[in-house]
């Protein structure tokens, strides 16, 4: 759909009202490209003549034509994304990927308070914090040992303090704002040692703090 938008769908309209156009594709791209001829016929274009002069040309020869000619190229060749290939993708996401995991106890961020002898931890995010807190709050007030862990990034997510919380607390509450994406993230590292307990909400407004309340007081008696 991303692609229809920002590309198909303006392309169509250049070409209506065309006879020819040139392209950069090259048979090395894809696999999908690798009989393109330097000159066809473009059926997905009401039978426009295509031209793609470059058909012929590899990687190496672009770089070279580049550097020779001094010809501008986007920057983001630069930051290690140099072509749209599977095999590119694979390695650069990998590679992105391994980076935050290999930081992940320097980058990932959260808040807490009153944990320490918490029977039930809160997991929030984002503007549903604010509900929680007073929730935590109205829990407080009628003497419930509660806690909260705010998470300030989604990922990397913070497996080792929900470890660490799912060896002494009773139960997790996790409300968020769609009908549960966090929450089997909290159920996955707590791995069964505490209940994990949903407050879902499908949008059009916040939770009201009674319905994480309620979930809490159900928690504290696990």
């Amino acid at each position: 759909r991303c692609c229809e938008i920002r590309k198909v769908n303006p392309l169509k309209k250049v070409l209506v009202d065309l006879d020819a156009w040139v392209t950069g594709l090259r048979r090395d791209q894809w696999a999908s490209r690798s009989n393109i001829r330097k000159v066809e016929i473009d059926h997905d274009h009401g039978g426009l003549l295509k031209v793609n002069p470059l058909a012929g040309w590899d990687r190496h020869r672009v770089w070279d034509y580049i550097k020779q000619h001094d010809v501008p190229y986007n920057e983001l060749h630069e930051r290690g994304y140099p072509s749209m290939t599977p095999q590119t993708q694979d390695k650069l996401v990998k590679r992105l990927q391994n980076k935050i995991r290999t930081a992940a106890d320097r980058i990932c961020l959260f808040e807490e308070d009153g944990l320490e002898n918490a029977d039930v931890a809160v997991v929030s995010y984002g503007i549903t914090s604010r509900v929680a807190q007073r929730a935590i709050d109205m829990a407080h007030e009628r003497g419930l040992k509660v806690g909260k862990l705010r998470l300030i990034t989604a990922w990397p997510f913070p497996d080792k303090k929900i470890v660490e919380l799912a060896a002494r607390v009773k139960a997790f509450v996790v409300p968020e704002l769609n009908l549960g994406q966090m929450v089997r993230e909290v159920e996955r590292a707590a791995a069964g040692k505490a209940k994990t307990i949903a407050v879902p909400h499908a949008g059009g407004g916040v939770h009201n703090p009674e319905e994480i309340l309620k979930a809490i007081v159900e928690a504290s008696r696990c």
